[in-house]
């Protein structure tokens, strides 16, 4: 096969994943294999070949995968013994406004993706916030919306990832390339405050809000009690000790990066087992309780791990940059970075690999438009167009576990976020373009 070949063949296997999944045709663990071992034998790949590239693929997941199994099973069993439902009554009690509700979503967010870490953040945010959500008969997916966002836009933060790779592509730092694009995140994160705002509006127009007379603490305690299970579950004598294991594990995260998150939660969870429901009966109840979350997850992040393996290993990788190099080179004009810029969003939706983009057509980029943007703009322009709707992608895993907390299907998921992160995208772009920040 020609390179042209393998490159329309990759750009067709990421399109093909994209419009499977958001149509509802395929779960993601059968759109995520089938699909690019269909593509793989398309341009000739023997089983064997496929294999190895699978493979590959699983291998660079595996612990991402490991730390979804723990972390899971650690903060899942925080979930049964009551500890952030406490937490939440007390600090959220007096709420009642909806308004303040999505706002709060934003804020919770926003602190806790500080360290970058998209996994930690929704282990952290979702569950309780989804609490209050249900009590309020305000829609999970709006929560989820307003979480991938807001913490996708976090993700522009330098020690988050997304700046490095621009940096280590372009020959950068990624505290310059985030200082360029810094009016954008503001941009971007009023954006988030405003879009908590109008889904307000839109749930209290839906019903949503507190029965008159009855504060958000008394909501979460009656739903608790509501559910004999639960309350069986539940460890009050033990709230401070699992408070302290809480912020003991938060704060290991951080004191300790070069310790794996899985190790880190692994001890974690086997403590918080141990502590909470002693003896090995109590202890296999609640792993096998939480056995469908965790399976969903893993079995997803291999997938995942499959169709990267196959496309990034495979001729169409290379094939598809080469044909963007070319398509580049052929179009030689001042406005070309402020042409892609707009496209990243979606191109980085349906597959566009972020590292291939960083490493081969940023630079080709900068190459052609020298006179007219620094290596920083161009840069900049990618990561405030990548970053806000990263986890809102069929091939982000950390996503999964937003998804698999509050119980909303990928396809749900898409259809309702999708046009909103890539909108705050533009916007933050935009803003920088009338504010001088990038050249037009």
């Amino acid at each position: 096969m020609s390179v042209t070949a393998y490159g329309l063949c990759g750009f067709a296997l990421m399109l093909s994943i994209t419009l499977f999944l958001v149509w509802g045709k395929m779960s993601p663990v059968v759109g995520l294999t089938i699909i690019p071992v269909i593509f793989g034998l398309a341009i000739g790949a023997t089983p064997v070949e496929l294999g190895a590239w699978a493979l590959k693929g699983m291998q660079s997941q595996v612990s991402t995968a490991a730390m979804f199994i723990f972390a899971v099973i650690f903060f899942s069993c925080m979930m049964d013994t009551g500890v952030f439902d406490v937490i939440i009554s007390k600090l959220l009690g007096r709420a009642k406004s909806v308004r303040l509700v999505c706002f709060l979503t934003v804020v919770a967010t926003i602190v806790g993706h500080m360290d970058g870490s998209g996994p930690t953040t929704f282990l952290l945010v979702v569950p309780p916030l989804l609490v209050i959500y249900n009590s309020m008969k305000m829609r999970p997916i709006v929560l989820v919306c307003l979480v991938t966002i807001t913490a996708g836009t976090m993700n522009m933060l330098p020690w988050a990832g997304n700046a490095g790779r621009i940096a280590a592509g372009m020959g950068l730092t990624a505290a310059e390339v985030f200082t360029t694009a810094l009016p954008g995140w503001i941009i971007a994160l009023l954006c988030c405050v405003l879009m908590s705002q109008f889904f307000a509006s839109r749930e209290i127009k839906r019903g949503a809000g507190a029965p008159e007379g009855m504060n958000l603490r008394d909501m979460i305690e009656q739903s608790l009690s509501s559910d004999p299970k639960k309350q069986e579950l539940r460890r009050p004598k033990m709230f401070w000790i699992n408070l302290v294991l809480i912020v003991v594990t938060m704060w290991s995260v951080f004191a300790f990066p070069k310790v794996p998150l899985y190790l880190i939660f692994a001890i974690a969870g086997d403590v918080a087992l141990m502590l909470n429901y002693p003896g090995a009966k109590a202890q296999a109840a609640r792993i096998q309780a939480y056995a469908p979350t965790v399976m969903t997850l893993v079995a997803v992040v291999f997938a995942s791990g499959i169709d990267v393996g196959i496309l990034n290993n495979s001729p169409m990788l290379k094939s598809m940059s080469s044909l963007i190099k070319d398509l580049v080179s052929g179009s030689v004009s001042r406005h070309l970075n402020t042409f892609m810029a707009y496209l990243w969003a979606p191109l980085s939706t349906i597959g566009l690999g972020h590292t291939s983009t960083c490493n081969g057509i940023l630079p080709v980029i900068h190459t052609i438009c020298a006179e007219n943007f620094s290596k920083l703009q161009v840069g900049a322009s990618y990561l405030m167009n990548f970053s806000p709707r990263v986890y809102v992608s069929a091939t982000t895993p950390a996503m999964y576990i937003a998804l698999g907390l509050a119980g909303i299907d990928l396809k749900d998921h898409m259809r309702f976020s999708l046009g909103w992160g890539i909108g705050i995208c533009w916007v933050a772009f935009t803003g920088c373009l009338l504010l001088g920040v990038i050249p037009a």
